[in-house]
């Protein structure tokens, strides 16, 4: 057995002597003996017998024993004491325990700030009747990074935290439909409410939330990027206070019942244009067409017709150049097109009308009977027919220049349009010496001075 030299077992008694002498010293109240004791027993005997609190708490700072701390953080009768203990705790359980159940706010509060465990923070978050301790809870599950939070982390984040940049955040992050959707309706800052909305998928949420918040751009982001049901819409669209929503609602309405009725009697032109806009229903775009007080209503369900007998009725009789055009621009019916392009006020609808021909005969009427320069001259730069090309071409009498233009360019550019068979069935000498001199295209003109080398 090795000896022990006796200076080193006289340094042993020494310290032993020591530490007996500053626990019993600590022991009768003394703070500073206690920062000289180095064994954990003579430290735990303190800290769970003296009477001197600030000797406990003092004892209770040197403690490394995660069991004894937990049961004085616990136990231990003096706030101060338990506090210090909870400083010292890492055992999670112990610090859960100490959360949820101490008396005192601010030991609740300061387990709170070392729990690790986001499901006994959320629990904390939504019991705890002290707001601060709700708040610091909060703060923990922040402090681990939103995206390391899980959905019912987030959730809780979401709902009870102070800062709306925060909360946003959080929202951003969730799913949980349930928890948007009361984010949705109740949040009290309206950005936080709006990317709630935006993650959203609840129509019956959206619905209450597109009728209900009193924020504009919410209201409209309910409308515009999620909301589908057909009722609401059709309410959104007939009652909201702003244009700009009940414009989104109506865009979004497929349902012809609702979109003619709001089309015939919403009190708003944007909203019933937008309505007609996408209406399929004929016999509602009809009555708009004729009866809408807007002008700009009645064009959008002229463009929206088929009903070619409503159209020539209108493109004739609308008081509103606008109308009148839109209706020409869906005109097939050659007689109303020719009466258009005869009797319109407006210049620019006339030749609207004159462009839409096709029928030779309607055209033939139009360049006899008007008396616009244009029009004369776009339906003659239409005519084919050969007969009437020819006509105008011989009938030197007649005043084809009435309209300003002069007979001859009018029977210049007939003759250009003659085809090389018609020029080559000619006999009469002097209407093709006419041809070859003014046609308006050599190739007439050449046309007719072979079939005159012919005939000499």
């Amino acid at each position: 057995m090795k000896r022990i030299s006796i200076p080193v077992v006289l340094a042993l008694l020494l310290l032993a002597g020591c530490e007996s002498w500053y626990l019993d010293k600590a022991k009768r109240g003394s703070e500073q003996a206690v920062s000289e004791l180095t064994e954990q027993a003579s430290l735990v005997e303190v800290a769970k017998t003296v009477d001197n609190w600030g000797v406990r708490k003092a004892a209770v700072k040197r403690l490394t024993d995660q069991t004894v701390l937990a049961d004085i953080a616990k136990t231990n009768g003096y706030p101060s004491v338990r506090e210090a203990a909870v400083e010292r705790l890492t055992d999670q359980a112990a610090l859960a325990e100490v959360a949820k159940t101490d008396r005192e706010e601010y030991i609740r509060k300061a387990a709170v700030e070392r729990l690790t465990d986001q499901a006994v923070l959320v629990e904390i978050a939504k019991t705890d009747y002290s707001e601060n301790v709700l708040e610091a809870a909060v703060e923990r599950l922040i402090s681990f990074g939103l995206e390391n939070l899980n959905q019912e982390a987030l959730a809780e984040v979401a709902k009870s935290n102070l800062d709306a940049g925060v909360r946003k955040e959080a929202v951003w992050r969730l799913t949980d439909q349930a928890v948007l959707a009361e984010v949705a309706k109740t949040d009290s800052d309206s950005s936080v409410r709006l990317v709630a909305v935006a993650h959203l998928t609840d129509q019956a949420v959206l619905a209450e939330v597109a009728k209900t918040d009193i924020d504009l751009m919410v209201r409209f982001a309910a409308v515009v990027e999620r909301l589908t049901d057909q009722a609401a819409l059709a309410e959104v669209a007939k009652t909201d206070s702003d244009g700009r929503v009940r414009y989104a609602a109506v865009k979004r309405l497929t349902d012809q019942a609702a979109l003619a009725d709001i089309a015939k009697t919403n009190g708003y032109p944007g909203v019933r244009k937008a309505a007609v806009e996408r209406l399929t229903d004929q016999v509602a775009l009809r009555k708009v067409a004729k009866t809408d007080r807007n002008e700009d209503v009645r064009a959008a369900a002229v463009k929206r017709l088929t009903d070619q007998a409503v159209l020539a009725d209108i493109a004739k009789t609308d008081k509103y150049e606008n109308v009148r055009r839109a209706a020409v621009e869906r005109l097939t019916d050659q007689a109303a097109l020719a009466e258009v392009a005869i009797k319109d006020k407006e210049g620019d609808i006339r030749e609207a009308a004159v462009e839409r021909l096709t029928d030779q005969t309607a055209l033939a009427e139009v360049f006899e009977r008007t008396y616009d320069l244009t029009v004369s001259y776009a339906a003659l730069e239409k005519l084919t027919d050969q007969k009437t090309l020819l006509c105008v071409v011989q009938d030197e009498r007649r005043d084809w220049g009435h309209r300003g233009y002069g007979s001859l360019g009018f029977r210049a550019l007939a003759a250009g349009r003659l085809t090389d068979e018609t020029i080559g069935s000619l006999s009469n000498i002097y209407l093709l010496e006419k041809i070859a001199e003014y046609a308006t295209t050599d190739r007439a003109r050449r046309a007719a001075r072979n079939r005159l080398w012919e005939l000499q």
